[in-house]
Protein backbone atom coordinates (compact mmCIF):
# COMPACT_ATOMS: atom_id res chain seq x y z
CA UNK A 1 0.00 0.00 0.00
CA UNK A 2 1.40 3.58 -0.81
CA UNK A 3 0.18 6.63 0.65
CA UNK A 4 0.24 10.38 -0.97
CA UNK A 5 0.66 13.17 1.30
CA UNK A 6 0.84 16.38 0.71
CA UNK A 7 2.27 19.37 2.67
CA UNK A 8 0.15 22.31 3.51
CA UNK A 9 2.86 24.67 3.47
CA UNK A 10 4.05 23.99 -0.36
CA UNK A 11 3.67 21.42 -3.12
CA UNK A 12 5.69 19.66 -2.22
CA UNK A 13 4.60 16.08 -1.69
CA UNK A 14 5.85 12.87 0.19
CA UNK A 15 4.84 9.23 -0.41
CA UNK A 16 4.55 6.54 2.13
CA UNK A 17 5.01 3.05 1.59
CA UNK A 18 3.43 0.59 3.59
CA UNK A 19 3.38 -3.24 3.84
CA UNK A 20 0.39 -4.51 5.77
CA UNK A 21 0.96 -8.15 6.73
CA UNK A 22 -1.92 -11.02 6.74
CA UNK A 23 -5.06 -10.72 8.95
CA UNK A 24 -3.62 -6.96 10.05
CA UNK A 25 -5.44 -5.82 6.46
CA UNK A 26 -8.60 -6.03 8.59
CA UNK A 27 -6.97 -3.38 10.96
CA UNK A 28 -5.92 -0.68 7.98
CA UNK A 29 -8.49 1.70 9.02
CA UNK A 30 -6.27 2.50 11.80
CA UNK A 31 -3.56 2.55 10.12
CA UNK A 32 -5.05 4.73 7.98
CA UNK A 33 -6.48 6.92 11.25
CA UNK A 34 -2.71 6.94 12.46
CA UNK A 35 -1.42 8.62 9.41
CA UNK A 36 -3.86 10.92 9.16
CA UNK A 37 -3.12 11.88 13.17
CA UNK A 38 1.07 12.01 12.65
CA UNK A 39 0.24 14.66 9.63
CA UNK A 40 -2.38 16.58 11.82
CA UNK A 41 0.34 16.69 14.74
CA UNK A 42 3.18 17.37 12.50
CA UNK A 43 6.45 15.77 11.42
CA UNK A 44 10.17 16.59 12.04
CA UNK A 45 11.39 19.17 14.80
CA UNK A 46 9.59 21.67 13.16
CA UNK A 47 6.28 19.56 13.25
CA UNK A 48 5.52 20.53 9.83
CA UNK A 49 1.62 19.42 9.21
CA UNK A 50 0.60 17.26 6.68
CA UNK A 51 -2.72 16.05 4.95
CA UNK A 52 -3.09 12.54 3.63
CA UNK A 53 -4.95 12.65 0.17
CA UNK A 54 -4.61 9.24 -1.37
CA UNK A 55 -4.00 5.71 -0.50
CA UNK A 56 -3.12 3.20 -3.64
CA UNK A 57 -3.09 -0.73 -3.11
CA UNK A 58 -0.01 -1.83 -5.08
CA UNK A 59 0.93 -5.30 -6.90
CA UNK A 60 3.63 -7.55 -6.34
CA UNK A 61 5.80 -5.48 -8.48
CA UNK A 62 5.27 -2.42 -6.58
CA UNK A 63 2.68 -0.84 -8.75
CA UNK A 64 -0.33 0.46 -8.16
CA UNK A 65 -2.70 -1.90 -8.73
CA UNK A 66 -6.35 0.27 -7.38
CA UNK A 67 -6.94 2.76 -5.33
CA UNK A 68 -7.70 1.67 -1.37
CA UNK A 69 -8.87 5.12 -0.05
CA UNK A 70 -12.40 5.90 -0.50
CA UNK A 71 -12.09 9.82 -1.00
CA UNK A 72 -15.44 10.44 0.26
CA UNK A 73 -16.32 8.10 2.88
CA UNK A 74 -12.72 8.22 4.29
CA UNK A 75 -12.31 4.34 4.31
CA UNK A 76 -10.04 1.62 2.89
CA UNK A 77 -11.40 -0.88 1.08
CA UNK A 78 -9.93 -4.44 0.05
CA UNK A 79 -9.17 -3.37 -4.12
CA UNK A 80 -6.91 -6.30 -4.64
CA UNK A 81 -5.76 -9.84 -3.02
CA UNK A 82 -2.66 -9.76 -0.89
CA UNK A 83 1.17 -10.68 -2.31
CA UNK A 84 2.15 -13.88 -1.36
CA UNK A 85 5.87 -14.87 -1.65
CA UNK A 86 5.60 -16.79 -4.94
CA UNK A 87 4.84 -14.17 -6.86
CA UNK A 88 7.51 -11.69 -5.78
CA UNK A 89 10.28 -14.24 -7.65
CA UNK A 90 11.58 -12.90 -10.74
CA UNK A 91 13.13 -14.84 -13.65
CA UNK A 92 16.28 -16.41 -12.36
CA UNK A 93 15.67 -16.49 -8.74
CA UNK A 94 14.97 -20.73 -8.81
CA UNK A 95 18.36 -21.11 -10.08
CA UNK A 96 20.25 -18.19 -9.01
CA UNK A 97 23.63 -19.16 -7.92
CA UNK A 98 25.62 -15.65 -7.36
CA UNK A 99 23.77 -13.27 -5.73
CA UNK A 100 24.59 -9.47 -4.52
CA UNK A 101 22.65 -8.31 -1.38
CA UNK A 102 22.57 -4.49 -0.68
CA UNK A 103 22.38 -3.42 2.78
CA UNK A 104 20.21 -0.47 2.46
CA UNK A 105 20.12 1.11 5.94
CA UNK A 106 21.92 -0.23 9.18
CA UNK A 107 21.43 -3.73 9.62
CA UNK A 108 21.51 -5.16 13.24
CA UNK A 109 22.18 -9.15 13.32
CA UNK A 110 22.82 -11.35 16.59
CA UNK A 111 23.60 -14.45 16.76
CA UNK A 112 24.65 -16.40 20.15
CA UNK A 113 24.57 -13.34 22.27
CA UNK A 114 27.07 -11.45 20.00
CA UNK A 115 26.26 -8.43 17.63
CA UNK A 116 27.20 -9.45 13.71
CA UNK A 117 29.89 -6.99 12.32
CA UNK A 118 29.97 -8.98 8.75
CA UNK A 119 27.27 -9.88 6.52
CA UNK A 120 27.69 -13.84 7.07
CA UNK A 121 24.90 -15.92 4.59
CA UNK A 122 23.66 -18.13 7.84
CA UNK A 123 23.23 -15.38 10.07
CA UNK A 124 21.09 -13.39 7.57
CA UNK A 125 18.70 -16.42 6.75
CA UNK A 126 18.29 -17.17 10.25
CA UNK A 127 17.36 -14.27 11.33
CA UNK A 128 15.22 -13.14 8.69
CA UNK A 129 13.69 -16.58 9.07
CA UNK A 130 12.53 -15.66 12.69
CA UNK A 131 11.20 -12.15 11.62
CA UNK A 132 8.79 -13.74 8.45
CA UNK A 133 8.35 -16.42 11.29
CA UNK A 134 7.14 -14.19 13.61
CA UNK A 135 4.98 -12.63 11.13
CA UNK A 136 3.48 -15.51 9.66
CA UNK A 137 2.56 -17.01 13.65
CA UNK A 138 0.73 -13.44 14.45
CA UNK A 139 -0.78 -12.45 11.27
CA UNK A 140 -0.29 -15.76 8.94
CA UNK A 141 -2.49 -18.54 7.57
CA UNK A 142 0.22 -20.80 8.76
CA UNK A 143 3.71 -21.00 9.64
CA UNK A 144 6.97 -20.42 7.23
CA UNK A 145 7.30 -23.88 5.71
CA UNK A 146 10.93 -24.14 5.70
CA UNK A 147 12.36 -26.38 8.23
CA UNK A 148 14.32 -24.01 10.42
CA UNK A 149 17.81 -26.86 11.08
CA UNK A 150 18.01 -27.97 7.43
CA UNK A 151 17.58 -23.96 6.48
CA UNK A 152 20.53 -23.34 8.47
CA UNK A 153 22.78 -25.50 7.32
CA UNK A 154 22.24 -25.13 3.68
CA UNK A 155 22.60 -21.28 4.44
CA UNK A 156 26.39 -22.05 6.07
CA UNK A 157 27.13 -23.94 2.90
CA UNK A 158 26.41 -20.90 1.31
CA UNK A 159 30.15 -19.15 0.74
CA UNK A 160 30.66 -14.93 0.80
CA UNK A 161 32.53 -14.15 -2.01
CA UNK A 162 32.99 -10.43 -1.91
CA UNK A 163 31.92 -7.65 0.93
CA UNK A 164 32.24 -4.23 1.30
CA UNK A 165 30.49 -3.03 4.29
CA UNK A 166 31.21 -0.45 6.99
CA UNK A 167 29.54 0.11 10.62
CA UNK A 168 27.36 2.95 11.22
CA UNK A 169 25.40 4.05 14.41
CA UNK A 170 22.96 6.65 15.02
CA UNK A 171 20.59 7.20 17.95
CA UNK A 172 16.58 8.20 17.84
CA UNK A 173 15.01 9.90 20.88
CA UNK A 174 11.35 9.44 21.70
CA UNK A 175 9.44 12.12 22.11
CA UNK A 176 6.68 10.22 24.49
CA UNK A 177 9.72 8.76 26.90
CA UNK A 178 12.60 11.10 26.42
CA UNK A 179 14.93 7.56 26.24
CA UNK A 180 17.00 7.25 23.27
CA UNK A 181 17.64 4.39 21.35
CA UNK A 182 20.51 3.37 19.32
CA UNK A 183 20.10 2.79 15.56
CA UNK A 184 22.82 0.94 14.17
CA UNK A 185 24.32 -2.13 11.79
CA UNK A 186 26.30 -2.49 8.96
CA UNK A 187 25.43 -0.73 5.35
CA UNK A 188 27.05 -1.92 1.84
CA UNK A 189 26.83 -5.07 0.19
CA UNK A 190 27.93 -8.47 -0.18
CA UNK A 191 28.22 -11.23 -2.84
CA UNK A 192 27.25 -14.80 -2.17
CA UNK A 193 27.46 -18.14 -3.96
CA UNK A 194 26.26 -21.51 -3.51
CA UNK A 195 22.93 -23.14 -4.27
CA UNK A 196 20.58 -20.08 -3.67
CA UNK A 197 17.39 -20.82 -5.74
CA UNK A 198 15.73 -21.81 -2.26
CA UNK A 199 16.44 -18.68 -0.08
CA UNK A 200 15.29 -16.21 -3.07
CA UNK A 201 11.75 -16.56 -2.28
CA UNK A 202 12.44 -15.31 1.82
CA UNK A 203 14.67 -12.75 0.15
CA UNK A 204 12.18 -11.26 -1.87
CA UNK A 205 9.76 -10.89 1.30
CA UNK A 206 12.56 -9.13 3.62
CA UNK A 207 13.20 -6.83 0.67
CA UNK A 208 9.37 -5.47 1.67
CA UNK A 209 9.82 -6.51 5.22
CA UNK A 210 13.73 -6.00 6.14
CA UNK A 211 15.58 -8.34 8.85
CA UNK A 212 17.26 -7.99 12.22
CA UNK A 213 16.79 -5.56 15.23
CA UNK A 214 14.59 -2.46 14.52
CA UNK A 215 13.25 -3.71 10.88
CA UNK A 216 10.18 -1.01 11.84
CA UNK A 217 12.40 1.70 12.37
CA UNK A 218 13.46 1.50 8.99
CA UNK A 219 16.71 -0.58 9.68
CA UNK A 220 17.32 -3.70 8.08
CA UNK A 221 15.96 -2.55 4.36
CA UNK A 222 17.66 -5.11 1.76
CA UNK A 223 18.13 -4.75 -2.28
CA UNK A 224 18.55 -8.20 -3.84
CA UNK A 225 20.50 -8.94 -7.53
CA UNK A 226 20.78 -12.22 -9.12
CA UNK A 227 24.38 -11.85 -10.86
CA UNK A 228 24.10 -15.67 -12.49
Amino acid sequence: MSAGVDRREGAASLVLDAHVVGRAHAEAPLLLATLRGMGDAGLGARRTRMSLVSVEALDGRGLPCGTALDPVGGRLSAVAPGVRARELVRPGDETARVVRVRYVSPTWLKEGGEVVREPRFGALMRRLRARLGALATVFGEREVDEDPRAMAAAADAVAMIHQAVTWYGQARRSTRTGQTHPLEGFVGEAVYQGELGRFLPMLRLGELLHVGKHATFGLGRIEVEVLG
